[in-house]
């Protein structure tokens, strides 16, 4: 039973240390892993259907998901990339036809 006593300010510290975020190497200088993505996809295609009918579709050629005070989403090049990338938007009538396309 002392044993045990004795082990347990070593397995708290243990465990403290486990849980402390480390630094993260090969990040840029002043970039914290705080402003890192939650998640990232290349070549993306998103769509959205109402009973199986298409209403709208996005294609990008990243998408970046960040958490934090507010969720949001980058959609763009990705990081890094010099050559410019097309976001492309297609709007869809109720139908499923095409009535609109934004490309940016």
């Amino acid at each position: 039973m002392t044993l045990s006593r004795a082990l347990l300010p070593v397995l708290v510290m243990v465990l403290v240390a486990g849980c402390t975020r480390r630094p993260q190497s090969g990040l840029p200088p002043g970039v914290e892993a705080e402003d890192l993505p939650e998640s990232e996809s290349w070549n993306v295609q998103l769509r959205t259907t109402l009973d199986g009918t298409s209403q709208s579709e996005i294609e990008s050629p990243y998408l970046a998901r960040f958490t934090g005070d507010s969720s949001y989403v980058y959609l763009g090049p990705p990081p890094g990339d010099t050559l410019a990338a097309v976001v492309a938007l297609r709007l869809f009538d109720d139908e499923g036809q095409p009535r609109g396309q934004i490309q940016a």
